[in-house]
C-alpha cells in the first residue's frame, strides 16, 4: 500500500508540474502550450520522450495502459526488472509477447 501511494503520489506531480523547465524539447506539438513546462520536466526526470517517429508528444491522446505501465515502473525504479519480465508469461491475454511494453505491463 505504501509503495502505491508513493508512486500515485509521484505521478501526480510530475502530471501537475507547470512552472519550472529544466530541459529544452524538440516535441513539436507542445511548444508555446500550456504542456510545454510540464512535458520538458516529464521528459528530464525520464518518465516519458514522446513519439519519435514524428517527433510529437500528442497531449491531447489518450495514455495507453502500455505507457502507464511503463511511467510506473520508471517512477518506481524498477527498469531492471523489464528484461526479466519480458521472457515470462504474461497474465494478461490481450498483450502479446514481442510488444514493446510486454515486460513493462509484467513488471
Amino acid at each position: 500500500m505504501k509503495k502505491w501511494f508513493c508512486l500515485m503520489s509521484v505521478l501526480v506531480i510530475c502530471l501537475t508540474i507547470c512552472n519550472i523547465s529544466m530541459a529544452a524539447t524538440n516535441l513539436t506539438d507542445i511548444k508555446g502550450t500550456k504542456y510545454e513546462d510540464a512535458v520538458e520536466n516529464l521528459i528530464e526526470i525520464g518518465l516519458v520522450n514522446g513519439y519519435p517517429e514524428d517527433n510529437t508528444y500528442r497531449p491531447s491522446v489518450t495514455v495507453t495502459r502500455a505507457q502507464m505501465a511503463k511511467m510506473m515502473v520508471i517512477a518506481l525504479g524498477e527498469e531492471d526488472q523489464v528484461s526479466a519480465q519480458s521472457k515470462v508469461n504474461s497474465m494478461f491475454s490481450d498483450i502479446k509477447s514481442g510488444h514493446w511494453a510486454y515486460g513493462y505491463v509484467n513488471v
